[in-house]
């Protein structure tokens, strides 16, 4: 039984459990739950750019909860890139 034990923990565990395949790679998300993001809005001609704190987290083309730092207001934006979101009106 010892000499079971040591052989499994000589291979890494990546190793013992199968290979790697993509259903088994967890990729962080691109606006993380406490960021701080940059906000695009627009609505027309009307372009308005300011900061907003994210309430949830999400991947590039997701939504996300952000809350306005003005007002306490909370709005769902697309993520649009890293630490970037918008919303359309």
């Amino acid at each position: 039984m010892k000499w079971l034990i040591a052989v499994l923990l000589s291979v890494p565990l990546w190793a013992q459990q199968g290979p790697l395949t993509r259903t088994r790679v967890v990729v962080p998300p691109d606006v993380m739950r406490g960021e701080r993001v940059r906000v695009r809005v627009t609505c027309g001609g009307v372009l308005l750019l300011f900061d907003a704190d994210a309430e949830s987290s999400a991947h590039i083309g997701e939504t996300v909860i952000v809350r306005n730092p003005e007002n306490g207001r909370r709005f769902v934006a697309r993520v649009e890139d890293k630490g970037k979101v918008f919303v359309k009106k």
